[in-house]
C-alpha cells in the first residue's frame, strides 16, 4: 500500500509514490494538505493531521497521531519503519562535514536501497540562520521522498512530564542571598556521578529531586530551598522542555522508540555503511524472532553491551516499554561524555530486555558478561572479507583488527566460517 504525495518540479502535478513499510492506511485523497516545515519550496502533500485546536496549539506528544519527528511524519501515518541517524557540529569545520555532513545523502541512498518501504530520519538541531545546512537539509528534502529532517528544538515532552532532575538556575543570586548554606547547594545539586558509565542512583537523590522542598537544619537553608522549589516551578510554567535540551546529541536518535507512530525503528550511526549482512541479521529479527529489541557486535572491539548506533526495537512488541525506557533515559541531565549514550543504554535499556533481545555477535556470543535470558546468535551470512557492521571509510583503519571468531559464534552448520 502506498501514500501518494507530490514534490515541487517542473511538473507540479507529478505524484511521488512513498512506500510506508506496507500498512494499509485508508487515507481520503480528497482531503490533502502541502507540508513544508523547512520553506524549501518542494511541499509533500499528505493527508491532515487529525487533532483538536487545544492538541494542536500545546503540540501534545501524547497524542497518537503525533509523530516524535515533525508535521510531515505524523501525516505520514501509522506503522512507519525508519531507520534514525543524529547529525549535529559544524559544517564548516572540514572534519565535521567529511565525517558527518557530506555522509547524510549516501545514507538515503543505502537506506532506500537496502531497506525498502523505510524511512530515514535525521535528528539535528540546525537553526533557520544557518543557511547552509538548511540548503543541504532541502536539496535532500526536495530530492529524497524517504528523507525525513527532524528538529529536535521544536518536539517537546508531553504535556504535564516532569523529569526526576530539574534544570538548574542559572545562578543561585536570582532566589538568594550570598549567605546561602553550603547543605542547601547539596540538597539542590543534581545527584548524578558517572565512573565510566557507572551512575549513582541512590534513594536520597531519588527523593531530593522529587521533592519540593528538601529538610535543611536551619530556618535559612528551608527558605532558600522553598525560593529554589519556586523558581524550578516558575520554569515549568513558562517554557516546556524539548528533547533537543533533555537529551546530548547522540541520543537524539532514539526519539522512535516512543514515537507512537513507528511500528520498528534502527538506531544506527551516520558514518556508518549499511551492508548486506546488517540487513540479513535484521530481516532474521523480524522474521524469525519475536524479541522486543536487536543489537550486533561484529568486531573484536565492540565490547558494549548495546552499541549506540547498532540496535533497534519494535514498538510493534512493546511501544510501552520502549516509551518508558526512552523517559528513564531523559530523566538524566545531559553530559558533554564520549559514550554518554551507550552508558544509559547500559543501565536504562539493557535490565529491562534481557527476556527479550536477540543478539547477533561474533566475538562476545560466550562471553557471560554479555549474555542475556536467551543464547546470542551467529550472524547468516558470511563477512566478505574483513569487513563488519558498523563499518564505513573513515574505520578502514580497524579492519586489520578482524580475527578468527570463536567457534560457538560461528553457525552451527557452517563452522569453517573462520571469520565468522
Amino acid at each position: 500500500m502506498f501514500v501518494y504525495g507530490f514534490m515541487a518540479s517542473d511538473r507540479k502535478d507529478l505524484p511521488i509514490s512513498i512506500s510506508l513499510g506496507g500498512v494499509s492506511r485508508p487515507w481520503q485523497t480528497n482531503h490533502r494538505q502541502d507540508y513544508d516545515e523547512y520553506n524549501c519550496g518542494c511541499p509533500r502533500s499528505g493527508p491532515p493531521i487529525s487533532s483538536s485546536p487545544s492538541e494542536h496549539n500545546n503540540n501534545n506528544n501524547n497524542n497518537n497521531n503525533k509523530s516524535l519527528c515533525s508535521d510531515w511524519s505524523s501525516s505520514r501515518g501509522p506503522g512507519q519503519r525508519v531507520v534514525t541517524y543524529t547529525v549535529y557540529g559544524d559544517m564548516n569545520n572540514s572534519q565535521v562535514y567529511k565525517q558527518y555532513f557530506s555522509a547524510i545523502e549516501d545514507r538515503i541512498k543505502n537506506v532506500q536501497q537496502k531497506y525498502e518501504g523505510w524511512i530515514m530520519r535525521l535528528y539535528h538541531n540546525t537553526s533557520e540562520s544557518n543557511s547552509e545546512v538548511r540548503g543541504l537539509l532541502c536539496r535532500l528534502y526536495c530530492q529524497y521522498p524517504i528523507f525525513d529532517p527532524c528538529q529536535v528544538n521544536h518536539i517537546y515532552f508531553p504535556i504535564g512530564y516532569k523529569s526526576k532532575f530539574r534544570p538548574p538556575s542559572p545562578t543561585l543570586d536570582h532566589v538568594t542571598s550570598s549567605t546561602t548554606n553550603t547543605n542547601t547547594h547539596k540538597s539542590t545539586k543534581q545527584m548524578v556521578s558517572k565512573e565510566y558509565g557507572e551512575f549513582k542512583d541512590t534513594k536520597e537523590s531519588r527523593d531530593s529531586n522529587n521533592s519540593e522542598e528538601t529538610v535543611s537544619p536551619d530556618d535559612e537553608s528551608r527558605q532558600t530551598t522553598r525560593k529554589l522549589s519556586a523558581y524550578h516551578k516558575s520554569i515549568y510554567k513558562v517554557k516546556r522542555r524539548s528533547y533537543g535540551e533533555a537529551l546530548v546529541g547522540k541520543m537524539w536518535r532514539f526519539l522512535p522508540m516512543a514515537d507512537p507512530l513507528v511500528s520498528e525503528f534502527l538506531v544506527r550511526d551516520i558514518d556508518s555503511v549499511i551492508l548486506p549482512r546488517e540487513v540479513a541479521a535484521v530481516n532474521q529479527w523480524l522474521a524469525n524472532s519475536t524479541a522486543l529489541v536487536h543489537i550486533m557486535r561484529d568486531h573484536p572491539s565492540h565490547n558494549g553491551l548495546i552499541l549506540a548506533g547498532m540496535w533497534g526495537g519494535s514498538r510493534t512488541r512493546g511501544g510501552a516499554k520502549l516509551t518508558s525506557m526512552l523517559a528513564a533515559m531523559a530523566r538524566w541531565p545531559p553530559r558533554d561524555l564520549w559514550d554518554y549514550d551507550q552508558a544509559l543504554l547500559r543501565r536504562e535499556v539493557w535490565p529491562e530486555v534481557l527476556d527479550s533481545l536477540l543478539a547477533h555477535d561474533s566475538y562476545f556470543c560466550a562471553n557471560p558478561h554479555f549474555q542475556s535470558h536467551h543464547r546470542s546468535a551467529p550472524f547468516p551470512t558470511r563477512r566478505k572479507g574483513r569487513y563488519f557492521v558498523g563499518w564505513g571509510p573513515l574505520r578502514n583503519h580497524e579492519l586489520p583488527s578482524i580475527s578468527i571468531c570463536p567457534h560457538q559464534c560461528r553457525p552451527p552448520d557452517h563452522q569453517d566460517w573462520t571469520l565468522c
